[in-house]
């Protein structure tokens, strides 16, 4: 006689006759067929109660009994692959079962032989990252099984896809075993959006920060075709949303450019400077304003030209001076043809010649009046001024070179 006889694994085909149900559920009901081999047609995993009725040798009594009878074996995950879920299955889909000896524990093995009865699936990879002594719950520490068994998001690192619940891709990091960050990746669908952030774990510390955060939104809005923000803990931000860009900086800004810049406003630019504002051009500067250009100065306003400076004026050159006017040259030679509106009291010229500086004053009247032309030569020892008023003008000098004047 064999003592080992019976004392072996047994394998069978098996057919599951129900789908996944649950995220990482593991028991089913499956029909092997092998054990059942006179069945025909479609099998359910319910029970079904039999009645059967058996004397009772020693009262000589017939009782009446039901008998659960199934056509199905219960059977548990057996988990090959320790790093992963559970597989999610369909029902008619072929696995292995196997089981030990006489015993009524069965368990299953997937098989990829029915992928056209598949319709949604949730798989996950995870990566445990945390000591047996850390799982244990908080309100029990002491729960050794707890600490075997408990695999969460917080204490693994995971790669998720899923069809079936949520319809997402996620990859996460975790921070169980004392890393100061954790790492998120989301792509999601049903929301349109891609997702990459990180997530400070010292959250109940003065070091804690938010979250550094870059999102693409494909379509945030019905009328807004695109969204994509960079965002960083100090709230440093980039939105580039439709058509437009948006740029938040709560501290400095440095642009530094090896080559060329060019820039083209299709319509209006304002700029708004609460501080100062440097600019220093090495060689050329051009500025093409179609229309109108508006200048408001709050305070002063200096401008130090090192060799020339041009200005020419198609139309009308207007200046408003409330107080006077100052000018200050060693040689100029000017003419004016255009008409100027001058609103001042006093014009003040000081010229240098060779040997000394000399102060020009204009003493204008009162009324408002229009210089319609003039012209200004200098030499080391003569100046000249021509000019052409609308009214007559009161003129006083004092002091050389020689001042000619002429009234037209």
């Amino acid at each position: 006689m064999d003592i080992n006889a019976g004392k072996h694994w047994l394998v069978y085909l098996g057919i599951m006759t129900e789908s996944t149900k649950r995220w990482n559920q593991r028991d089913f009901h499956i029909y092997i067929p092998e054990l059942s081999p006179f069945h025909e047609g479609d099998v359910s995993p319910e029970y079904v109660n039999i009645p059967v009725c058996i004397e009772n040798v020693a009262t000589k009594v017939t009782e009446s009994k039901n008998i659960k009878v199934t056509k199905t074996v219960k059977a548990d995950y057996f988990g090959i692959e320790s790093s992963r879920s559970v597989p999610t299955v369909a029902k008619g889909q072929q696995v292995l079962v196997i089981n030990y000896a006489t015993t009524d524990k069965y368990y299953w093995i997937p098989l990829e032989r029915d992928d056209n009865l598949k319709t949604f699936e949730r798989i996950r990879v995870s990566c445990a990252n945390v000591a047996t002594i850390n799982k244990a719950p908080v309100d029990d520490p002491e729960d050794i099984e707890a600490k075997k068994a408990t695999l969460t998001d917080d204490n693994t690192y995971f790669f998720e896809m899923d069809t079936r619940d949520k319809k997402i891709i996620k990859i996460s990091t975790s921070d169980s075993d004392g890393e100061k960050w954790r790492y998120f990746f989301k792509i999601d669908p049903e929301e349109q959006t891609v997702e990459l952030w990180d997530q400070h774990t010292d959250k109940n510390t003065t070091e804690h920060q938010p979250s550094n955060l870059i999102k693409l939104e494909s379509r945030p809005k019905d009328d807004i075709k695109g969204r994509i923000t960079l965002q960083n803990a100090s709230n440093t931000t980039v939105i580039l949303e439709d058509k437009n860009l948006i740029i938040n900086v709560p501290g400095n800004m440095m642009l530094n450019v090896g080559g060329d810049i060019l820039t083209k406003i299709g319509h209006d630019a304002a700029t708004k400077i609460g501080h100062d504002n440097s600019l220093v051009v090495g060689n050329n500067n051009g500025t093409i304003i179609g229309n109108n250009n508006g200048v408001v100065i709050g305070n002063d306003d200096s401008l130090d030209v090192t060799n020339n400076r041009i200005e020419k004026v198609n139309n009308n050159n207007t200046v408003l001076t409330k107080n006077s006017f100052t000018e200050s040259q060693k040689n100029r030679t000017s003419t004016t043809e255009e008409l100027t509106a001058w609103k001042s009291k006093t014009w003040t010229q000081d010229i240098t010649d060779t040997t000394k500086l000399t102060t020009v004053k204009y003493n204008l009247v009162v009324t408002d009046h229009t210089v319609i032309s003039r012209k200004f030569t200098h030499t080391a020892t003569n100046a000249t001024i021509k000019y052409s008023v609308c009214l007559n003008t009161i003129l006083r000098t004092s002091g050389d070179p020689i001042l000619t004047k002429s009234i037209i």
